[in-house]
């Protein structure tokens, strides 16, 4: 069997090959979806919807209007989890001040939106592609926030951030998702109808209750052959792991461990169930 991955799903099994078996693998899902889950999508709606009427020369939708829409929405709808130090009051006052924020704030990074060959912006793409290395074979898949053109007329690929800190230069230049972005565009650059890729970064949009703001983006360079192979790597030892059933539980020390905000603890810990949905099982 091929397997597929996203960065996303990577980075949970560095976190946890556990929580990557249930979550990656077995399929389950928790009945009520974080907050942050929730208000991040809200906002990837609006400046997505923003952005597209731009590139297109379209008359923009307002940002703020859009988000008070999806996310009123949603909270109707979906059973939504807010941690103890969270209510939805405080993420629509964020929300709000984020997206009114966002035309300025757009206009000051001095991006364009990339097009495709057929004049397509380049937004919330997803892209898809296989890699065949050493006798092995998997897919890699993606989806892509951005890809722009700097002000001086560089392809970059943009991840949009819907974070409570700014991102550093040193993740930046490590980050597993921008290094997954750039082998998936690099892939259809030649269909896609683009020029060699410049620079990986973040758009940041900090929300913090009452100092909400849209930092300015932070670049690095595109990744060097030798960075990219050694994801490759990283990808094919993952799908090895996969297919010999290696999925221990992860712990790590006190300060950095990920069962704190894991969805599957108590599962993990006691075998309870509750909030959870399990797949059910093939018919024999």
């Amino acid at each position: 069997m091929q397997r597929s991955y996203s960065a996303t799903q990577l980075i949970t099994a560095d976190d946890c090959a556990y929580q990557h078996y249930l979550r990656d693998i077995v399929k389950v899902r928790v009945k009520a979806q974080a907050a942050n889950l929730i208000f991040g999508s809200c906002i990837d709606t609006s400046i997505r919807e923003y952005l597209t009427a731009l590139a297109l020369g379209n008359s923009p939708p307002d940002p703020k209007a859009r988000f008070l829409e999806s996310w009123r929405a949603a909270q109707s709808q979906e059973a939504v989890r807010y941690a103890s130090t969270q209510d939805p009051e405080s993420f629509e006052r964020m929300g709000c001040d984020l997206m009114q924020e966002l035309p300025t704030a757009w206009h000051r990074t001095g991006f364009q939106v990339a097009l495709d060959a057929s004049g397509a912006p380049l937004i919330d793409r997803l892209l898809r592609a296989t890699i065949v290395r050493g006798g092995r074979q998997v897919r890699i898949v993606g989806k892509l926030d951005l890809a722009v053109y700097t002000s001086t007329i560089r392809l970059a690929i943009i991840d949009v951030k819907a974070s409570a800190t700014v991102h550093s230069v040193l993740h930046t230049l490590r980050s597993d998702q921008l290094t997954m972005y750039q082998l998936l565009l690099e892939a259809h650059g030649e269909s896609l109808g683009l020029p060699d890729l410049a620079h990986l970064g973040f758009w940041d949009l900090v929300k913090r209750k009452g100092t909400s703001h849209c930092a300015d983006p932070v670049l690095v360079p595109a990744r060097i052959q030798q960075e990219l192979d050694a994801y490759l790597d990283k990808i094919l030892w993952r799908a090895e792991d996969d297919e010999r059933q290696r999925w221990p539980k992860v712990s790590r020390h006190l300060h950095n461990s990920p069962c704190e905000l894991c969805d599957f603890a108590t599962y993990c810990t006691e075998g309870d169930r509750e909030g959870l949905i399990f797949p059910d099982p093939p018919e024999r």
